[in-house]
């Protein structure tokens, strides 16, 4: 069957099975019911069909492919080949998906020489006409069915919030659900629920507002708050800033019930919100027991207002236009969107740090869950540390030694190193796996090429029909440009998968290693943050920060011929900058949804990556293990100022012994400081805090004792004249008399005391 465009349900076909349920609340056994349909129609039809696995998914909806593991596992099982099937087999065809996409998901499959068949039409052939035309029919059914079962469950909804019950979904924080009434309906018993305060979580939205109103807390400032308050269950952390924002702008806290707002929909995937015209939305005033009170509402409100428009005339800056196709926020750093907390998964995000001895100024990562108390991971990553260590290991393995600065590498040096040795041998590889799926995938872009030709010289016919109907007659027509369209895309795909092989060839010769080499060496040493990071993502794949101040580099081999392994490099044009102020934008991983991106002429399955691929996390899963290396390195901790010159402090009281005060001021610090470098290389085995177990302190008695004798020689000298000259007391002068004694000084120096 994988090698035939004709279906023969004669023959001893492998088959595999797909089953799914929407919701958790369906009967259990549903996909084992649907599995078990499929097994009874092929007994019953007498087909000597072998089965080789099976998928489900389990209370998941269909109108996201991505978030479908076990239908993901399936289509990355067919591509790859890790398992060997003829068919798809599904007890109805809305168990793939009720959308357009369905009619993709069959193209996919065909092209992988796999058919995809229904029991509910008894394995109706969809190679035939009357298979195809029931594809189609049972697609827009499917379609249909769909928007109306959406419309029904978006009435239902409506009319509960309209009498005042809970139209469904978790409730709100703060509220929990009662029982209201039981209806009968239809001999089902429905039961319609209220909200109600929950006394466990009240407190905890009611001390939200406290914070914004009477001290004027943000969304991050109350999380950080929530998250470090010991009388705040644990099992409600940690809190967000993006859910405290939501709770000060949910109008349910006051009672009434706003819905409707915005409508979601899905394209590629992609879950896209649009805001309704207010004669769309519904309220319901006096829906439920207010939290807050109105008048704390309209303050707290009234405040974030005002700290929105502060912020908009903070941000008095032109806006810079964004380059076609790309979309984020600017990239001012290397290696933004590469940096991943390893505790939370999040993006880590740059900072500038100033030293205080000097104007330089080093950037590093920070999580931004930490703000909020949301993350415990207060590891920060300096970014020119890091740099320097993926410069190093790419100059090492990458560059065979040699350094960017020391000019391009030659094809001849390429050959004899150990990583292109390396490199051939996973192109080997490669190049054995597109043998093995180039004939099914050719033959299926031929079959799909001849079926549109078909049909064109079909409609032909029909539109030399004078007596055409108008409407029919467009129709028609519509259907012939789309399908040469089609054709036109189909002969390039199959041009494409022609020059594969030719491909995988030229690119793992030494000249066009040497030459891909030797451009990531000018992207490198070029200052261009955006290029740079362009380039980096092609080689690394993240570096992952521990709480323990360790980060793990994961780098890709060979990450820049990502064209050969199933997915798409980026436009030259698009990515190329010509200076380090370019206005080039990408986008943050923090700031876009984290899925496999699908290109515009593509569908959610057909994994490929666009310009802004860099910060997908999923650029490299196609990839196995032995494409990558992991380093793993320890990240330097920031000293402080007294430790940095701990040894210089400890040295000069040494050999000039002075107190703290006279160090403060030769090093321009405070006392505070000098008492800690003296501590840290006590620490290190200077000691400098003590001589002959005592305290260094000047001695004014003891370094004056010679000056306060010379003064006493001279005549009419008295004790009251000396505290007037010298400025200390007379217990100071004596003491100075006492050690001049001390010192053996003459019988002269003895009759003037």
């Amino acid at each position: 069957m994988a090698k035939s465009s004709k279906f023969d349900r004669h023959q001893p076909l492998n088959f595999v099975m797909y089953g799914r349920m929407s919701s958790d609340d369906q009967n259990p056994r549903s996909p084992d019911q649907q599995f078990e349909t499929i097994r009874n129609e092929i007994s019953r039809q007498g087909l000597s069909w072998q089965e080789v696995g099976l998928y489900q998914d389990a209370g998941i909806t269909g109108r996201v492919f991505s978030k479908r593991p076990g239908f993901v596992q399936l289509i990355d099982d067919i591509s790859k080949g890790n398992i060997q099937t003829d068919l798809v087999i599904v007890e109805t065809s809305e168990r793939i998906g009720r959308h357009d996409d369905t009619v993709g998901v069959r193209t996919f499959l065909r092209k992988q020489g796999v058919l995809l068949l229904d029991a509910n039409s008894h394995f109706a052939d969809p190679t035939t006409v009357e298979g195809q035309l029931y594809t189609t029919m049972e697609s827009w059914r499917g379609k249909q069915e769909s928007e109306i079962k959406g419309y029904m469950v978006a009435r239902g909804k409506r009319d509960a919030a309209d009498l005042k019950t809970w139209p469904g979904g978790p409730p709100p924080m703060g509220y929990q659900l009662a029982v209201d009434r039981i209806e009968t309906r239809a001999r089902k018993q429905v039961v319609l629920n209220k909200l109600v305060p929950n006394p466990e979580t009240r407190p905890i939205v009611e001390k939200a507002f406290e914070l914004a109103d009477e001290k004027g807390y943000g969304a991050t400032l109350i999380a950080k708050t929530l998250n470090g308050d010991a009388t705040v269950p644990s099992e409600f952390k940690p809190f967000h800033a993006n859910t405290i924002d939501r709770w000060l702008k949910n109008e349910i806290y006051v009672g009434r019930m706003v819905r409707c707002q915005v409508t979601a929909s899905y394209v590629d995937d992609v879950r896209v919100l649009e805001r309704n015209p207010a004669d769309d939305q519904q309220v319901v005033e006096d829906y439920c027991d207010p939290l807050i009170s109105t008048e704390r509402f309209d303050r707290v409100q009234e405040l974030r207002k005002q700290r929105c428009n502060a912020t908009r005339e903070s941000r008095q800056q032109p806006a810079v236009r964004r380059p076609s196709g790309l979309r984020g926020v600017p990239l001012k750093y290397p290696l933004s969107g590469l940096i991943i907390c390893e505790d939370c998964n999040r993006a880590m995000v740059a900072a500038k740090v100033k030293s205080v001895e000097s104007d330089f100024i080093d950037v590093r990562y920070h999580c931004p869950g930490v703000r909020t108390g949301a993350c415990t991971n207060r590891t920060a990553v300096p970014l020119r540390w890091t740099m320097d260590r993926i410069m190093e290991l790419m100059v090492r393995r990458l560059f065979v030694g040699s350094n960017p600065t020391d000019g391009p590498l030659s094809p001849q040096t390429i050959s004899k190193s150990e990583v292109f040795c390396e490199f051939q041998a996973l192109i080997t590889k490669e190049h054995e796996r597109q043998q093995r799926a180039q004939p099914a995938e050719l033959e299926g872009l031929i079959a799909e090429r001849q079926n549109l030709v078909d049909k064109q010289a079909g409609w032909m016919q029909s539109l030399a029909n004078a007596r055409l109907h108008p409407s029919l007659r467009d129709a028609i027509q519509k259907q012939y440009v789309d399908a040469s369209e089609r054709v036109t895309e189909v002969e390039m795909l199959i041009s494409k998968a022609r020059v594969v092989q030719a491909m995988l060839v030229r690119n793992s010769s030494p000249e066009c290693f040497a030459e891909i080499i030797n451009n990531l060496g000018q992207v490198l040493l070029n200052d261009n943050p955006c290029r740079t990071n362009l380039e980096l993502a092609r080689h690394v794949d993240s570096v992952r920060a521990t709480s323990d101040g360790r980060i793990r580099i994961r780098m890709c081999k060979m990450g820049f011929l990502t064209d050969m392994c199933g997915l798409k490099t980026p436009d030259e044009d698009v990515t190329s900058c010509d200076s380090a102020t370019s206005s080039e934008q990408l986008p943050h991983m923090a700031t876009r949804p984290r899925r496999l991106i699908a290109d515009d002429q593509s569908k959610p399955w057909e994994w490929v990556l666009r310009p802004d691929y860099s910060l997908d996390p999923h650029r490299f899963d196609c990839l196995s293990k032995d494409w990558f290396w992991i380093d793993e390195l320890v990240v330097p901790v920031k000293q402080c100022w007294s430790e940095e010159n701990a040894i210089a402090i400890a040295v000069s009281r040494l050999s000039e012994p002075c107190g703290l005060e006279v160090l403060a001021k030769r090093f321009c610090v405070s006392k505070p400081t000098i008492a800690a470098a003296l501590r840290h290389a006590k620490s290190w085995g200077v000691d400098a805090t003590h001589i002959n177990g005592r305290k260094l302190r000047p001695n004014w008695a003891k370094e004056n004792a010679k000056v306060v004798v010379e003064y006493f020689r001279q005549p009419g000298a008295t004790m009251d004249a000396a505290v007037g000259y010298f400025g200390k007391s007379d217990a100071w002068i004596r003491r100075a008399l006492t050690f001049a004694k001390a010192t053996s000084v003459s019988p002269e120096e003895k009759t003037a005391e």
